[in-house]
């Protein structure tokens, strides 16, 4: 994966960012994508790179992450054309 495209929230589609090797979803505003959105944990979820790949991982929130339309119970691995969903916030995997 070389980055991620904002599909939702509406304000924030189409915007790109280059993947990091720590990345962090949530209504944190010092999170990487900070989304004011109820459905949003304070810290929601987190893109880490680990041996080469980028995984994502579930920040015990309330409401869950979504990879692929599939509630998460463990860190996954993401690949190009994955979607990630939390709260309102979709983004692909580029």
């Amino acid at each position: 994966p070389q980055g991620l495209r904002v599909l939702e929230p509406g304000d924030w589609a189409g915007r790109a960012m280059a993947m990091a090797p720590h990345v962090t979803i949530g209504r944190d505003p010092n999170s990487t994508l900070p989304i004011a959105d109820n459905y949003l944990s304070h810290q929601h979820a987190r893109i880490v790179e680990r041996d080469g790949e980028y995984l994502l991982e579930d920040l015990g929130s309330t409401n869950g992450t979504y990879l692929n339309g599939k509630r998460m119970t463990a860190p996954a691995p993401l690949r190009r054309g994955d979607r990630v969903q939390a709260g309102n916030l979709v983004v692909e995997v580029t």
